[in-house]
């Protein structure tokens, strides 16, 4: 619920939300196995997040795309301001995304996140044969 944060270029949270305050200002990565929420504001490489999970990957939200392999990012890739980012465990690497399972991502960002409710996401794959209606919150991008 809380910051974890003094005067560093990085902020921890756990749940519960960033009302809003900083939600363009940082690149977000979202720890998908315990919920934790890190903000860099300063530039930041993809690999002195992973240094430090080495059992994990990054990925970015954008990327994701149903029935593909998440894409890794490379260790000298920059993290964006205002991108969310997943880390996760080197299991699920190889694996193609469901939708099950980009709904579940999209419900746990939102919980983090703790934006203000907005209009549900849809997705519908390209030939129209599965829909997702997923009541989250997430802010559409700027």
């Amino acid at each position: 619920m809380g910051n974890i944060c003094a005067s560093s270029d990085q902020c921890t949270r756990r749940g519960g939300g960033l009302n809003g305050s900083s939600s363009s200002s940082t690149a977000k990565i979202i720890h998908h196995l315990d919920g934790k929420l890190q903000e860099f504001k300063l530039p930041t490489k993809a690999g002195q997040v992973l240094s430090k999970n080495p059992n994990c990957f990054l990925c970015c939200s954008d990327t994701m795309q149903i029935d593909s392999p998440l894409h890794h990012m490379k260790e000298d890739e920059q993290l964006q301001i205002g991108q969310i980012y997943f880390l996760m465990p080197l299991r699920k690497s190889q694996a193609p995304l469901s939708l099950p399972q980009l709904c579940a991502l999209a419900i746990q960002a939102d919980s983090v996140l703790g934006y203000s409710p907005k209009t549900p996401l849809r997705y519908s794959d390209t030939n129209c044969a599965i829909c997702c209606r997923v009541p989250i919150r997430l802010r559409p991008p700027e």
